[in-house]
């Protein structure tokens, strides 16, 4: 059921409790960190990539031996050759791409130290994957910590900050649908490049800000030597990467590594996006915003059993993630029942088909408007009433139904 239908809004008060009573109602054990456990997670999935890498190439190369055998007619055999060729590849894309994310996750735990207790296991694991998927690990730990710190503050988070709605520019209309895939398919390819190298839907800042620019200004002195590690990590992985291409060929490796690491993407903008999305989730000004507000302001968005455990609750335990991040994702789920208890109705899940979630989200959530009665809370704006944020819409529905009640 969509989040806007089960529970109509986040409650516009402050929350009656604090994190420390959240705390009391985990069980102490979800805060522990097992070292066994995590590297049984991260074995698994780099176990998992090596047999999709083996098999795909063992049936490939089986494809390719039983068409040049056969004697029948060529169009027809090749017609079938290749539709099963794509369709294997696809496959493996779509799976390869899933465990990648996993592999992803870890690493993004690892940034948290919520993978083991030891910081410089943390960070190194961390490193060597995330440069692995293109992601330069330090830069990202930083920007990635002023998220978590800043979350839906309109001034200061770092990912996904919407525009406001300037009334002196007419109306918000919605964009054709064929528009909206394509936006969605550009993001799913070039969203998270433009995002490390250009910053693009952080934030507004005064002077030019990239994750390889140690000199930006989300970065301080200190950080200087990891921002450039990051970067070195990353040019000799792409070198890496370039050579592989010249020994195995540019076709092989768009198969196996580009094109899952394209899902990769696509996961990594689109669960982003969703996690502290959603027409029933405001966004504050810096004057009415707290660290607990904006922590709240996240939506767990379970997908299936199968896909919870391959993204490592990534999506669908987010909310104690934000949180506590130091908390290991094995626990998540128990955690999140506790919390359940004490955030009632500030704890927001939405069991919507993610991505009918993905398309209705970006289609509708495109511009914020100030709250009628407080300016500094800023709500999605209702594209079908000029001005009007959807708040009001829900609210006035609500009162509706009250009367119709009674």
């Amino acid at each position: 059921m969509p989040l806007s239908e089960k529970q109509k809004i986040l409650p516009e008060e402050k929350a009656p409790f604090t994190l420390g009573d959240i705390r009391k109602a985990i069980p102490s054990h979800c805060f522990k960190r097992d070292l066994v456990r995590s590297f049984r997670l991260l074995f698994i999935d780099l176990l998992c990539v090596a047999v999709a890498l083996l098999l795909v190439n063992l049936l490939d190369d089986v494809l390719i031996a039983a068409f040049n055998n056969v004697e029948a007619s060529f169009s027809v055999t090749y017609l079938a050759y290749a539709t099963l060729r794509v369709a294997l590849w696809t496959a493996y894309t779509v799976y390869q791409g899933i465990t990648m994310t996993g592999l992803w996750v870890i690493a993004h735990e690892c940034g948290h130290e919520s993978f083991v207790e030891q910081k410089w296991l943390n960070d190194t694991l961390g490193y060597i994957v995330h440069t692995c998927l293109m992601v330069p690990y330090f830069s990202w730990q930083k920007s990635h910590s002023l998220h978590h710190h800043y979350t839906n503050n309109i001034q200061k988070d770092q990912v996904w900050v919407p525009e406001l709605w300037d009334a002196g520019k007419g109306p918000h209309n919605r964009k054709p649908a064929w528009l909206n895939f394509i936006e969605l398919i550009a993001m799913s390819v070039i969203g998270w490049p433009l995002y490390i190298t250009l910053n693009v839907t952080s934030s507004k800042t005064k002077n030019f800000v990239s994750h390889f620019w140690a000199g930006s200004e989300i970065f301080n002195a200190k950080e200087v030597l990891k921002v450039n590690v990051s970067g070195l990590g990353m040019a000799l992985w792409i070198f890496a990467v370039y050579r592989m291409c010249q020994a195995w060929g540019y076709g092989y490796m768009l198969r196996v590594y580009f094109a899952p690491l394209i899902v990769v993407f696509f996961f990594l903008t689109s669960i982003t996006f969703l996690q502290h999305t959603d027409e029933t989730v405001p966004h504050y000004n810096d004057e009415e915003w707290t660290w607990l507000r904006g922590a709240l302001c996240t939506v767990d968005r379970p997908m299936s059993k199968w896909m919870d455990e391959k993204l490592h609750n990534i999506h669908s335990h987010h909310v104690v993630h934000h949180l506590f991040s130091k908390l290991p994702s094995y626990h998540a789920a128990e955690a999140t029942e506790a919390l359940k208890q004490v955030c009632g109705e500030y704890y927001l899940e939405d069991d919507t088909n993610f991505f009918l979630a993905l398309w209705n989200n970006y289609r509708d959530c495109v511009s914020l408007t100030p709250e009628k009665d407080n300016g500094n809370v800023l709500w999605w704006k209702d594209l079908a009433a000029n001005g009007r944020s959807k708040r009001d819409g829900v609210e006035e529905q609500q009162e509706l139904e009250s009367k119709k009640d009674q």
